[in-house]
């Protein structure tokens, strides 16, 4: 058996498309996609407890309508080196793609309004692994 494995270029789009990373298989006419996920990270003080129950609201639907799915909301946490907020979110996208298609959506950017008046935040979006080897 003979394996070949192909990296190539990659290309982020935000409409959603699977970025492509690499591809591996038995032989060339066996080659297979491999995709990474996205995460959004973002830690907060909230500042007006009722807004930020509005915000999650929001976010939750845009989160979904993007395939994304909460790993961690709040919860018990206990920084072990730098400053921190009080409360930290993780979301899992599909990939990076849709992870920063969600950010960029109108559902979102609406429940953002609702954020930056309820709490200090820093937000990022990053790559994943692939799940694959």
């Amino acid at each position: 058996m003979t394996w070949h494995f192909q990296v190539n270029a990659s290309a982020e789009t935000l409409d959603g498309a699977t970025r492509t990373v690499g591809s591996y298989g038995e032989d060339a006419g066996a080659m297979r996609e491999l995709s990474m996920p996205g995460y959004v990270f973002m830690h907060a003080d909230v500042t007006d407890p009722d807004g930020y129950e509005k915000f999650k609201s929001l976010a939750s639907a845009a989160i979904a309508d993007h395939g994304g799915r909460y790993l961690v909301r709040g919860g018990a946490m206990q920084p072990l080196e730098g400053q921190w907020r009080s409360r930290v979110v993780l979301v899992e996208f599909p990939t990076y793609a849709a992870a920063l298609a969600f950010y960029d959506s109108d559902a979102y950017q609406q429940a953002r309004q609702v954020r930056l008046r309820s709490s200090t935040a820093s937000v990022l979006a990053m790559d994943g692994v692939s799940d694959q080897g």
